[in-house]
């Protein structure tokens, strides 16, 4: 290794350990961003010995992969399938482990992380609406003016991403057992959110399509690496494809559906290279499909049209002749080529267009209230960052989380890249990656000085992170490594970096907490007055003890979790006079609304105590009825027995 490659390689070595100690410890704040754009901190609660888990499965994870990248070619010669398959099952595989093992160092229990992040409004919204919208087909006709009625981010989006979760909870509707055998280990994970906790089975189960999200976008591995192989090589392409799951801008947003659009988009790139390739219609075609598809679930993907747009544009003037830009069939060839791709651009919007007869005012107004995205939430910090502050800090948290090392290496080549890719265009010297680097530079630069998008930073940096990164491994001045050894390096400072930066930084807060953590009771008490009552099929009445006085009413009642119950139930509590009306009552969730009942473990026993006051001068209380109910509905739990819906209580004259 030649001596300024080798004092590069540690200066980026140093550099990185020094970003990775100063996110630990928070001693330079500004590292987070200036205060108009400040990444919140984690509140550590875990103990130490947690971090060791995600250390070991990252550094585990830089061997495995670079043992298996050296193996592939280093020159133009195609590598074994077999090789490629395997080790792109393996990064699949790995993708969504990453981002759990990196979880289990800052919550108890790791899936919290993806459920609350799907389920949140304050994250999307999308979910929340569609879990509570049965008659969604109905609004889909004037979706624009149902639009307004809705949480921030579908007030600004196309349907597609409610319409997907509105599928997978009737899909789960149509099979209870497997909604019930999903939705009761969720319920677990936010059983004190007494609203998510009056959803059904269904409605609840349909947040595992969410949940799911850092699985289809670990699959963003295998167009990455077909693309590559084509643009820079077997080898690099590998290495690409094994960094993209580490990437920080990919990682630090578990089960947000930003995680699936470099899938979309980089698909669509391979589908537009390969269509340029073969000068295939249907390859543009279907290269639109896609590219529609992503518009449909947000209509800020039209940037990825943007890009292949002038990824089309660029190759057209590398690979053709000047004299020939112009001519008949160029221009024939050109026009065929695009009108295949516009068509695939709207075919989504047509049918859901034709099938819904929406007119085409309403969908000109979905863009129009994209474009007023960054007033809809005045009092939000990623919408209210100032023009100047957004073009500087912008680029700058973009290199922190594509990783230090990455844009190190990309910052050393670019002058190698833009140099390479003027003699390609002038020259007519076709180079693979020249269209990827003018679409994905340009495009970058252009949405950062129009400022435009300062409150989608995790979008914007999806659709480039994998773009940025072919290029930083393009075969102009082969800086990074060739061997084992270094590859294991490389792979793990991206790693560490990653890791500090999950651990420390939280990028977008669901604003939900964990259940809160105790030691069920599994003795069986002793009640004053004891029963057996059930109460639909999962919670018991053991007994009660009861204490009257002249003003109150003192009553500690027992029960039973036969097995987990389904709802955060709330218990009533009923005094009656002589003639049975009512003259006292107190309704609250179990252990003064502390313990719902959705966080009962089987067999477990709950002291539930209630102080009811007695009205003064008002009629001697008589007994008492206690029963449970639905707050969202009022409905009250049965007696398996038949008995009705209560257990009365007489109460003894003082």
């Amino acid at each position: 290794m030649p001596r300024h490659v080798r004092w590069l390689w540690l200066l980026m070595i140093a550099v990185t350990v020094l970003f990775v100690l100063g996110v630990w410890t928070d001693a330079i704040p500004l590292l987070r961003g200036p205060d108009e754009w400040r990444w919140a901190l984690h509140v550590l609660t875990l103990p130490v010995w947690r971090m060791l888990l995600p250390l070991v499965f990252l550094a585990l994870y830089a061997l495995a992969a670079a043992r298996w990248i050296v193996s592939f070619p280093i020159d133009a010669t195609q590598p074994k399938r077999r090789v490629e398959r395997s080790f792109l099952i393996f990064l699949t595989i790995a993708a969504p482990l990453i981002q759990f093992v990196l979880a289990s160092a800052i919550w108890h229990v790791p899936l919290f992380e993806f459920f609350t992040d799907t389920t949140s409004p304050s994250v999307t919204g999308f979910y929340s609406v569609a879990v509570t919208t049965p008659d969604l087909p109905a609004h889909l006709s004037n979706y624009s003016e149902f639009m307004l009625t809705l949480p921030i981010h579908p007030q600004t989006h196309p349907p597609g991403l409610v319409v997907l979760h509105w599928l997978v909870w009737q899909g789960f509707a149509a099979v209870p057992d497997l909604a019930r055998n999903v939705a009761m280990p969720l319920r677990t994970l936010q059983c004190q959110n007494t609203a998510l906790m009056t959803l059904d089975n269904a409605q609840l189960a349909s947040a595992v399509i969410g949940m799911m999200v850092p699985i289809i976008g670990g699959l963003t591995v295998w167009p990455l690496y077909a693309l590559g192989r084509r643009l820079i090589g077997a080898r690099q392409a590998a290495l690409a494809a094994a960094i993209f799951p580490l990437l920080p801008m990919f990682v630090m947003w578990p089960a947000q559906w930003d995680q699936m659009f470099p899938l979309l988009l980089v698909t669509g790139l391979y589908f537009i290279h390969t269509g340029l390739e073969a000068r295939s219609v249907w390859r543009f075609i279907l290269a639109g499909v896609v590219l529609s598809c992503a518009t449909f679930l947000s209509v800020g993907n039209l940037i990825m049209v943007a890009i292949a747009m002038v990824y089309v544009i660029a190759w057209w003037l590398i690979q053709t002749p000047w004299r020939q830009l112009l001519s008949r069939e160029t221009v024939w060839r050109w026009a065929r080529e695009f009108l295949a791709f516009a068509a695939g651009c709207t075919s989504i919007w047509l049918i859901y267009v034709v099938a819904f007869h929406v007119p085409l005012a309403d969908l000109l107004n979905v863009g129009k209230r994209l474009l007023l995205e960054r007033t809809r939430c005045p009092m939000c910090p990623s919408t209210n960052r100032t023009y100047g502050v957004w073009v500087i800090w912008n680029v700058v948290d973009f290199a922190f989380f594509l990783t230090l090392p990455i844009t190190m290496l990309l910052l050393i080549r670019l002058p190698a890249l833009l140099r390479k890719s003027y003699l390609a265009i002038r020259w007519k010297q076709p180079t693979a990656w020249v269209p990827l680097l003018l679409a994905a530079l340009s495009i970058f630069v252009a949405l950062d000085l129009a400022g435009i998008s300062r409150g989608e930073v995790s979008r914007i940096w999806a659709y480039f992170g994998p773009l940025f990164l072919l290029l930083a491994l393009a075969p102009v001045k082969t800086i990074w490594p060739l061997k084992r050894a270094g590859l294991v390096v490389l792979i793990g400072l991206i790693g560490l970096q990653v890791f500090s930066m999950n651990t420390r930084w939280d990028t977008y807060p669901s604003f939900m907490d964990e259940p809160p953590s105790r030691v069920a009771d599994f003795a069986q008490p002793q009640p004053q007055i004891e029963a057996s009552v059930d109460f639909g099929r999962h919670i018991r009445l053991v007994g009660a003890d009861v204490d009257g006085a002249s003003n109150r009413v003192s009553l500690n009642l027992y029960w039973e979790a036969l097995k987990q119950p389904h709802h955060a139930y709330t218990v009533f509590v009923h005094v009656l006079d002589a003639q049975g009306n009512l003259i006292a009552q107190q309704d609250n969730m179990p252990v003064h609304d502390q313990l719902p009942t959705s966080c009962w473990q089987p067999d477990e026993q709950v002291a539930d105590p209630y102080t009811v006051i007695l009205p003064a001068h008002g009629p001697r209380p008589a007994s008492i009825e206690i029963g449970l109910y639905r707050l969202d509905t009022g409905k009250r739990l049965t007696r398996r027995d038949g008995a009705g819906t209560t257990w009365s209580i007489p109460l003894l004259p003082s």
